[in-house]
């Protein structure tokens, strides 16, 4: 018996021998950039692992060059892998755009403190969508009973709708006054 207990002492010991040996690896990786781009006024930079959260950078730390309307950042947020900022103005689907980032007091870093190495000229993905600048052009006016329905060539702006003053409608023996407008 007095062996059996020995053995077991022994294992238990070996075991917590071996212990500091098998413990994690601490994370020393720092976060790598993955993507940057933007649309419209957001320019979101995308890194590898996870951010900490409590360590927002302040926006001069950023530079960021292409915008024509001007290039300054107005805030900072990071939330998961993303580092997003907010730029005063919007790029337009033309630009191209670079960033640069200097690690200030607040660093872009893990959760475990390791900090993203700082950026120059890295290019940004734009995303922004050129604009529709071709009016829509009438397809057909059709008239049913006091209804008058006009197709356009493309989707309208249903938050858009003219007043019925806008409209002047002739040929119409009863009387061609307008009452109400819809768009849909």
């Amino acid at each position: 018996m007095r062996r059996k207990v020995l053995s077991s002492i022994l294992a238990i010991c070996m075991i917590f021998s071996l212990l500091p040996t098998m413990a994690l690896a601490a994370d020393t990786t720092a976060p790598t950039l993955s993507s940057a781009a933007i649309d419209g006024t957001s320019l979101v930079l995308t890194y590898d692992e996870t951010l900490d959260e409590s360590s927002t950078p302040d926006a001069s730390d950023f530079t960021v060059s292409g915008i024509a309307a001007g290039s300054d950042v107005s805030s900072v947020a990071v939330s998961g892998t993303t580092v997003t900022l907010t730029m005063a103005n919007a790029a337009v689907f033309s630009d191209t755009v670079t960033i640069s980032y200097t690690p200030g007091t607040n660093p872009i870093q893990d959760e475990a403190g390791n900090q993203a190495d700082s950026l120059s000229g890295e290019s940004v993905t734009n995303n922004t969508v050129e604009p529709d600048t071709t009016a829509p052009t009438l397809s057909s006016a059709t008239i049913d009973g006091t209804s008058l329905v006009l197709t356009y060539d493309e989707t309208l702006d249903e938050s858009s709708t003219p007043d019925a003053s806008d409209f002047t409608v002739s040929g119409i023996a009863a009387g061609s006054d307008v009452s109400s407008v819809a768009v849909s």
